[in-house]
């Protein structure tokens, strides 16, 4: 999933996603996952990481693991 990042370096990258999006968008992809085992992959701001695991957790990821690539801007 690749969301709406608020820096304003890519088109349609204008603002950052809505706590609601966020959730319609786990949701759309849980409707149809029927998969046993799942990998989230998720491009987001490090501000809503947080938000991102609430979610899953809210969808039945109880344990969320990380992995945050830091690309510095010169």
């Amino acid at each position: 999933m690749d969301l709406p990042m608020g820096l304003s370096k890519f088109p349609g990258d204008e603002r950052m996603a809505s706590d609601a999006e966020l959730d319609s968008w786990v949701k759309a992809i849980e409707n149809v996952n029927r998969s046993t085992s799942t990998v989230f992959f998720c491009i987001t701001p490090f501000l809503q990481c947080l938000k991102v695991m609430q979610i899953l957790k809210q969808y039945g990821y109880p344990d969320s693991e990380i992995l945050i690539l830091h690309m510095e801007i010169r």
